[in-house]
Formats: C-alpha cells, structure tokens, sequence
C-alpha cells in the first residue's frame, strides 16, 4: 500500500467538535481544503465508500512553525491520535509511535 501524502483522506470518528486537526505543511504557500462530509464510514476508509452528506463548518488555521510533525494527528480535548497509513502493519505501528513523540 502506498502512503497517502500528509492530510489526505483522513476519516476518523474522533474528529469531533472541539478536536485539533495537527497537519503538516512542507510547500511554501499552501492552502487548506476540506472535501465530503462522512455520515457513516469506518475509521480510514478501509472500504472505500462512505454515506456522504453536506457540512456547514467553521475552521481556524493556525500556522505552528518550528512544530516539526511528519503525519497528521487528530488531537481531541482528552488525548492525540496519529493517523498514519503503512504496509506491513508493524510500518504503521512504528509510523504512529514517531508521530505521537515528534513536536
């Protein structure tokens, strides 16, 4: 499986009001995008398809320079949540454990 570049695809069920999406941002003069909104689907879209519906959502962007995260992290109020994507499984694992030490 190919790793998806940073911020791409992320489904997950801890993206909640309140959470902290952590990307991390390496071309100069990048802008943010939000796709679909996910009624119903598994974490990670490991089926690929999805009940999608219309959002009406408010976001801040906060540039955090010098913060040095590799992959996306989710960080509700209670804990952080790597979102790491790797064949073989232990490459996930390892790919989660440095994403939650970095920053």
């Amino acid at each position: 499986m190919d790793r998806d570049p940073p911020g791409q695809r992320l489904s997950d069920s801890a993206s909640v009001g309140g959470t902290t999406l952590m990307l991390p941002v390496s071309e100069l003069g990048a802008l943010p995008f939000a796709g679909e909104g996910h009624a119903r689907e598994g974490d990670g879209e490991v089926v690929g398809n999805a009940l999608e519906l219309q959002m009406v959502v408010e976001f801040r962007v906060d540039l955090v320079k010098n913060r040095g995260i590799g992959r996306p992290r989710v960080e509700p109020p209670d804990y952080v949540m790597p979102l790491v994507s790797a064949s073989p499984r232990l490459q996930a694992w390892q790919d989660a454990i440095q994403n939650c030490s970095d920053g």
